[in-house]
């Protein structure tokens, strides 16, 4: 035991181990937790992609969602070539209301990478949010057959 916990004491100066343990955490439902080590993460690896992109997730499900934003943002700006990453963006934009805007920002997540079901679902919640029934059940249906 004393091995494992002088492992941890070592790891911890790690930003992988904080983002590690954030995600069990994020798993666990224990969403605030999760966010204190992302950012513990970004502390000691501040243009840690995987970091804030988590990060972005945790507040998404926490429905903070202006916070969600930023942190998917400043993935972005990370990494400009991440899927994932613009359908959180969708995601949270959708939780502000922009609709337009994640609409788009879905798009550039299809763009990047065609057989994301995420960023499909994503999308039908946009154009539900503008109105576009036919076109949201759609999108929706391709994310669940991309889904499967």
């Amino acid at each position: 035991m004393a091995a494992l916990d002088i492992a941890i004491q070592l790891a911890s100066g790690e930003a992988s181990f904080h983002l590690s343990k954030g995600n069990v955490l994020y798993e666990l439902k224990r969403y605030e937790e999760a966010l204190t080590e992302y950012e513990q993460a970004t502390r000691l690896t501040p243009n840690y992609a995987s970091a804030y992109y988590s990060m972005g997730n945790a507040y998404y499900c926490l429905k903070r969602y202006a916070e969600s934003l930023a942190a998917f943002e400043h993935t972005i700006r990370i990494d400009p070539n991440y899927a994932y990453t613009y359908s959180g963006k969708s995601a949270a934009l959708c939780g502000l209301k922009r609709y337009q805007e994640a609409l788009l920002v879905s798009e550039r997540a299809i763009q990047l990478d065609p057989n994301l079901s995420h960023a499909y679902i994503v999308k039908s919640f946009a154009l539900q949010g503008l109105g576009r029934s036919y076109e949201a059940e759609e999108a929706y249906r391709k994310g669940v057959q991309l889904g499967l």
